[in-house]
């Protein structure tokens, strides 16, 4: 029974890629991540982790991390935000999906906007792009449809 026990814990801390052992390690709030409820990941274009938790969005660059928060137009922290979801916009730009709301995160800037077509404060839970290009997003108000192309909502 203990070399069963054995092997299964040696499978499911070591698999084989390529014939080489790869090793998983934890990595928590001790680390630098910003809260342990953790509710989405994004691996972008530019090699970062992005992870989503109920308190902010956190870059990952595979050493520490970095955690962004939305602030008031008056320059205020906005506190505890949950992120929900990430996804490209384009090749500058993350959407970021919050319980405050839709953000944008722009890597020129290094700093999250609002995205103004959801009403202020309401949670968005997930966002898609469809193959004609509108963006959907679900929050607590229902599905809504965005047109880049008009900045309107249908």
């Amino acid at each position: 029974m203990r070399k069963f026990i054995f092997l299964i814990f040696i499978l499911f801390n070591t698999f084989l890629v390529d014939g080489q052992a790869v090793r998983f390690d934890r990595i928590g709030v001790e680390d630098g991540l910003s809260d342990g409820w953790v509710r989405c990941f994004y691996h972008d274009d530019h090699g970062f982790m992005w992870i989503g938790t109920s308190d902010g969005l956190n870059r990952f660059d595979g050493i520490s991390f970095k955690t962004y928060k939305p602030y008031f137009n008056g320059g205020e922290l906005q506190g505890n935000v949950t992120v929900n979801h990430v996804l490209k916009m384009n090749n500058d730009s993350l959407l970021v999906c919050s319980d405050l709301g839709m953000y944008i995160y722009s890597y020129i800037s290094d700093k999250l906007t609002r995205f103004p077509i959801v009403p202020n404060q309401k949670p968005v839970l997930s966002c898609t792009y469809d193959n004609n290009g509108y963006l959907w997003l679900g929050t607590s108000l229902g599905l809504i449809k965005y047109n880049h192309k008009y900045e309107t909502i249908e």
